[in-house]
């Protein structure tokens, strides 16, 4: 892949924006915010705290923007909001990030960098993504591609753009461009699964998302992982994996999820549902919510699980 110069980023015209998404943040929070706020045009914390108090006891910085929302409107909700805020803004990137992300100046820009290097591959980047480390798997993830009937797991090693079908929104920087013909995040999700929609959404769209296996960001996903068979499971509370069920059923059912996504995930569910049925603690209430999730996928009934 060669290496030039791009408009993307160009550091004149071009601002910088970036959205922190929040849920019973604490003081670090609010330091990481202002931090970032000093490396970038923009910043957009939107606060999922139901009845949640103000994160600043007084005004912002200048380019700070704080939503309130007083209720869990879900995270692709959240982003939603964050991200068309930006834009309003004139903001032509946005970078996402949950409210445990801690990114450096230097991390900002090896994205630039990423972005310059794929606009001379193509003219349609939907996002660029770093490599993320898992502190409950202690491992790298690897990146996602879907081929054919197989989901490829590419591991994240080396200093060449990985093309990916999706990635973990946090560390993510999307474009204004994509956004426009994409469209936002599917706030019907609510949670989990709504990177994973985004990213084969663009890919259908003819968008492709690159991800740079040199930048690596830390993550704490889900609980101590389930150790069973010799494998690791992640391992969520009963309501992430009703949501978890829930939504991937939903996908299941929709015309632009590549067949290959659908084969490997009908055969991982029933996996998952034993796994955690017997060997969660709590078990039962694991998998009174799966089967929960199930059936509320296959009727199509969405947004926030409240009773």
């Amino acid at each position: 892949m060669q290496e030039s110069s791009c408009s993307h980023f160009n550091g004149v015209v071009d601002r910088l924006g970036i959205v922190v998404v929040a849920y019973y943040p604490d003081a670090e929070v609010l330091n990481r915010a202002l931090k970032m706020s000093t490396w970038v045009d923009d910043v957009v914390v939107v606060d999922n705290t139901p009845g949640g108090s103000p994160l600043f006891s007084g005004p912002p910085p200048l380019n700070v923007r704080y939503i309130l929302n007083m209720n869990n409107a879900g995270i692709a909700a959240a982003l939603n909001q964050g991200v068309e805020k930006l834009f309003s803004l004139g903001c032509a990137f946005a970078f996402l990030f949950d409210q445990d992300s801690e990114p450096d100046e230097l991390f900002f820009q090896s994205i630039k960098s990423g972005f310059a290097r794929a606009g001379k591959v193509s003219d349609k980047t939907a996002q660029m993504a770093p490599a993320y480390f898992d502190l409950r798997m202690q491992q790298i993830a690897p990146f996602i591609r879907v081929e054919g009937l197989r989901v490829r797991r590419i591991a994240a090693a080396g200093d060449e753009l990985i093309c990916a079908d999706y990635v973990i929104t946090s560390g993510a920087c999307v474009s204004k461009a994509a956004w426009k013909a994409i469209g936002p995040m599917d706030e019907s999700l609510f949670i989990d699964c709504v990177d994973i929609e985004w990213g084969l959404r663009a890919k259908a769209k003819g968008w492709q998302t690159y991800a740079l296996p040199s930048v690596v960001m830390r993550h704490c996903l889900g609980e101590e992982p389930l150790q069973v068979f010799g494998r690791k499971f992640p391992l969520h509370t009963p309501l992430r994996h009703y949501y978890f069920f829930r939504n991937t059923v939903a996908l299941l059912k929709r015309g632009y999820i590549p067949v290959g996504w659908k084969v490997v995930e009908l055969y991982k569910l029933p996996l998952r549902f034993f796994v955690y049925t017997i060997f969660a603690e709590h078990g039962a209430k694991h998998a009174a919510m799966m089967l929960k999730g199930v059936l509320h996928g296959v009727i199509g009934k969405m947004g926030r699980m409240d009773g």
